[in-house]
């Protein structure tokens, strides 16, 4: 957008490198006496005021500038007004990205059948949560994540490793060894921090294979690490030995025959990774996701990484079945009761088989309400394709009708 006093990735981004931050927009005289500490260049200001350092528009609230510049730019001939859509709806919309295709989903007696009611082969999993240096099986997030994955049919082991400030890599497995024989051609394993490095070598040394394995906040990508830097920030540990713990090498061929689907989830702003210089070997399957504002993933709970990871994990649990996640309520309560179709953006061909593969009349979807994690069973009704917004909206109300239950 190019406004970093008022947009807060471009404020971040300013900062950063050193750019100019000009303030368009101040706070009206209420908005400021709740914010006394704010100062042209050291907070970003993103609600609405008056404007500033703007010509003509200067003293304008911002619905009154908006106006403004419209009007001047419809006369002088350099703009027209216009209303432009944006689809919010439940699925996989995300802000300035077009996803996958547009399915109108409608079935009269599925959409109340349960997912386990049904002759559906549902396999189910074992999952290994490994927690990283300091932290235990019931730390951060890893209960809130073992009682949601439970909650889907999961048998979920989450061991808690004794600590000690001086980590040893073949203790860390000895301990792990146990869970891990447990597990089968099924199971995935998650590894946050250090557990995540620990994953990897119970991976390398077993003669076992699982489906999936989830590396969320791990340095892996950054083999070589700052631990003069590392040493002010990690405190009541061995430096040496946890960078020993560390640059154990990896037989990265191994670990990739022994897993299926590779998954790395780190966020760009966790001071212990380096984020911009995450780098790992060319693996079949494997898939690096970089977010934002989660740290090195502390929180109690995290609504974003569990859909993230049992959407995978449906995969393997309903092999060769397309799943979806919703979460508003109220949309659910209608999808149950047969009064709405579902509608799923997506106005870029190329993403149809990505995010839903060659979907068609017929097949079957398994849509989760990842509020209370229940499912359901649906059917595709029809499948619809379009090439832009526009065609979309046109056609919206006339696609709806075949497909709503008959009164």
């Amino acid at each position: 957008m190019a406004v970093p006093a008022h947009d807060e990735r471009d404020f971040q981004f300013a900062q950063k490198y050193n750019l100019p931050i000009r303030q368009v927009v101040k706070p009206i005289k209420e908005e400021l006496d709740k914010q006394k500490a704010l100062k042209e260049k050291e907070e970003c200001f993103s609600k609405e005021g008056k404007a500033k350092n703007s010509d003509f528009l200067n003293g304008l609230e911002t619905k009154k500038a908006q106006e403004k510049i419209i009007n001047w730019l419809e006369k002088n001939n350099l703009g027209k007004r216009a209303v432009d859509y944006k689809l919010r709806d439940w699925c996989v919309s995300r802000q300035r990205y077009w996803g996958p295709p547009i399915p109108i989903i409608w079935c009269e007696k599925c959409s109340l059948e349960k997912a386990k009611a049904v002759s559906l082969k549902k396999k189910k999993v074992k999952v290994l949560m490994i927690h990283g240096l300091g932290a235990t099986g019931k730390s951060f997030w890893f209960p809130w994540m073992k009682k949601k994955l439970e909650k889907m049919g999961c048998e979920v082991y989450s061991p808690t490793i004794p600590r000690s400030s001086k980590p040893e890599l073949q203790k860390w497995l000895k301990k792990l060894k146990p869970y891990f024989e447990k597990l089968d051609k099924d199971s995935i394993i998650i590894g946050h921090s250090l557990g995540s490095k620990a994953a990897l070598h119970l991976l390398e040394k077993s003669n076992k294979k699982i489906a999936q394995v989830f590396l969320v906040a791990s340095a892996i990508g950054n083999p070589k690490r700052d631990w003069d830097e590392i040493s002010k920030k990690v405190k009541n540990v061995s430096v040496e030995h946890l960078r020993k713990f560390w640059e154990e090498k990896i037989n990265w061929e191994r670990v990739d025959k022994k897993v299926e689907e590779k998954f790395v989830i780190v966020s760009i702003d966790d001071s212990l990774i380096d984020a911009d210089n995450y780098n790992l070997p060319k693996l079949s399957h494997l898939k690096i996701e970089f977010w934002n504002y989660h740290r090195h993933f502390k929180q109690p709970y995290n609504q974003k990484l569990f859909n993230f990871i049992a959407s995978r994990l449906d995969k393997v649990r309903y092999p060769g079945l397309i799943s979806l996640n919703i979460s508003d309520q109220k949309t659910w309560q209608l999808l149950l009761s047969g009064e709405k179709s579902i509608e799923t953006r997506a106005l870029n061909p190329s993403e149809k088989e990505r995010f839903f593969g060659n979907i068609k009349a017929g097949d079957k979807l398994i849509i989760r309400n990842i509020i209370t994690t229940e499912e359901r069973l649906f059917s595709v009704k029809n499948v619809f394709e379009f090439s832009n917004l526009e065609d979309f909206y046109l056609e919206k109300e006339l696609i709806k009708k075949p497909f709503l239950p008959k009164k």
